[in-house]
């Protein structure tokens, strides 16, 4: 009997999995970093890879991003900040996020990405950028490169352009209704019509052609930049909600922002203002105005500024809330305290008075039913005022000699405050008490202009008037004695001899006698050589005749 050996032979199948090319090194790197590969060989498992949604792979100094295409789930991706001259992303059909700036790409193709929703491809050299097919783009990213035309027409959705820095002479925004953020300064554009973009806060357009700027349908805006342009009239009125504005280096003569009180920051320096009121704009921290024609500045309501650049004016008085503040900061020893002015221009609590002329400024704080009072006559102008608050200042201008006029200032209050007097910005007096009397009395002597000592701060005629003919003093004797003069036509002292004597009077001659007492007759008088004249007051005269 024969026997058989039943042999079963089974095949063994061999299953080869797909891979993907990874040229990059420091790509492959990564993914090997990260638990995706294992064997740094220019391949990694396609399925280990076709499951990532973000890849974060910025500032690794890739330079080929060859095997991005079998990401195919992925919708975030971070590559800036390489080496990149190329990127492909035609295949990766749900990206949304695509960030790719700093790198060497001149070309950018988006077509086939219609989820596309935010774009960052600044710093490039991109000369070309179709959005035709990303109709939901929100933020368009694309500063610094050699763009010369950007078509915005399919892009309704967007609410953030940033465009700087390229070659664009026009930029069409009349179908981005949701813009909210333009930046596209330093280009060539000559017209800008934003009266579509009624939602715009934020505008930066500076280092263009701009002639004319209509910013009255933007009345969200609350930051413009728009200098270094040809702009000749801006009207900020409409922009209530304005908050930074810098118009400088363009060609402005005036500039209203009466309107703009929640303004912080205005910079408009380099333009032909000849006047700027600040006085609505109690919110400003930062003022630049310097480089224009300005005859004067008040900032006395502007008591948050840090910095004020106001040289290269003809201002010569700036009226300031705190002269102590604006004396000190002066030095500049920070940033944030830094004043600058002409040399010859003077801070001063009130510019309404000439620099001769004194100021008086008052501080109170936390002086629950603070009342003081300022009385007096000021050269005819008679000042009085009460107040009763709890903080504040006071501020008045007079046109007064200290050493001449009269006046009182009388404070009474249940908390200490300051006060402070001024001549321009020299601190005369100041000092701090609850109940405070202080003042100048009131200046006597005399008021006739003709007279001779004529006092032109006198403010009461007290009798003292000198003229031509009058007695003065010569000079005081180191006794009680005095010597007098008269006052001659040029009011000098001269000396009189015997000016203030009796005048003599007339003698009554009774009798003329020679020596031995002989009568007065011619007989007998003709031989005696010497004869005695006697008058009435007892005085005798020698007569000697020959």
């Amino acid at each position: 009997m024969k026997k058989y050996i039943l042999i079963c032979i089974i095949p063994i199948l061999s299953f080869a999995q797909e891979t993907t090319f990874i040229l990059d090194s420091n790509f492959e790197q990564l993914l090997i970093d990260w638990g995706y590969d294992a064997d740094l060989d220019n391949y990694v498992l396609t399925e280990s890879i076709d499951t990532i949604t973000t890849l974060e792979i910025a500032g690794y100094e890739i330079s080929d991003l060859t095997g991005l295409e079998d990401f195919s789930n992925l919708t975030y991706l971070y590559c800036y900040s390489n080496n990149l001259s190329e990127l492909n992303v035609s295949s990766n059909l749900l990206l949304q996020h695509l960030y790719c700036s700093n790198n060497n790409l001149s070309e950018l193709d988006i077509s086939n990405n219609t989820a596309l929703t935010y774009l960052s491809c600044d710093n490039n050299n991109i000369g070309e950028l179709n959005l035709s097919n990303n109709p939901e783009i929100v933020s368009l990213i694309c500063f610094d490169n050699n763009i010369s035309e950007l078509n915005l027409s399919s892009n309704s959705e967007l609410t953030t352009v940033s465009c700087d820095n390229n070659n664009l002479s026009a930029l069409d925004l009349s179908n981005n209704p949701n813009l909210t953020y333009l930046n596209c300064f330093n280009n060539n554009i000559s017209e800008l019509d934003l009266s579509a973009n009624n939602l715009l806060s934020d505008l930066y357009c500076y280092s263009n052609n701009l002639s004319e700027l209509d910013i009255s349908n933007n009345t969200q805006l609350k930051n413009i930049n728009c200098a270094s342009n040809n702009l000749s009239f801006l009207n900020t009125s409409f922009n209530t909600m304005l908050t930074y504005l810098n118009c400088s280096w363009n060609d402005l003569s005036t500039i209203n922002v009466g309107n703009n009180n929640l303004l912080n920051h205005l910079s408009c320096y380099g333009n032909m203002l000849a006047e700027l009121d600040l006085s609505n704009n109690p919110a400003l921290t930062d003022l630049y105005c310097y480089l224009n024609n300005l005859a004067s500045l008040n900032v006395s309501n502007n008591n948050l500024l840090n910095n004020l650049w106001c040289y290269d004016n003809n201002i010569d008085c700036i009226e300031v809330w705190d002269l102590n503040y604006a004396i000190s900061s002066q030095s500049c020893e920070s940033d944030n305290n830094c004043f600058k002015k002409d040399d010859n221009a003077v801070w001063s609590l009130n510019c309404n008075c000439p620099q001769n002329e004194v100021s008086l400024t008052l501080y109170w704080e936390n002086g629950l039913n603070t009342n003081f009072n300022v009385e007096g006559d000021l050269n005819g102008l008679l000042f009085s005022d009460s107040l009763t608050t709890d903080s504040g200042f006071l501020t008045a201008c007079w046109p007064i000699n200290l050493q001449a006029d009269c006046f009182t200032i009388d404070i009474e209050s249940n908390e200490n405050f300051l006060w402070q007097f001024y001549s321009q910005d020299v601190l005369i007096l100041e000092g701090t008490n609850e109940n405070t009397m202080f003042g100048v009395e009131c200046a006597n002597g005399c008021m006739d202009i003709n007279s001779c000592n004529y006092d032109l701060n006198a403010l009461v005629d007290d009798g003292s008037c000198l003229n031509p003919g009058d007695e003065c003093v010569l000079e005081e004797n180191t006794g009680d004695d005095f010597e007098y003069g008269i006052l001659d036509e040029n009011c000098d002292c001269i000396n009189t001899l015997n000016i203030f004597e009796e005048p003599k009077k007339t003698k009554q001659l009774l009798n003329t006698i020679d020596v031995l007492g002989r009568q007065n007759n011619n007989r007998v008088m003709s031989n005696t050589k010497m004869l005695l004249n006697i008058y009435h007051d007892g005085s005798v005269e020698k007569l000697y005749q020959f």
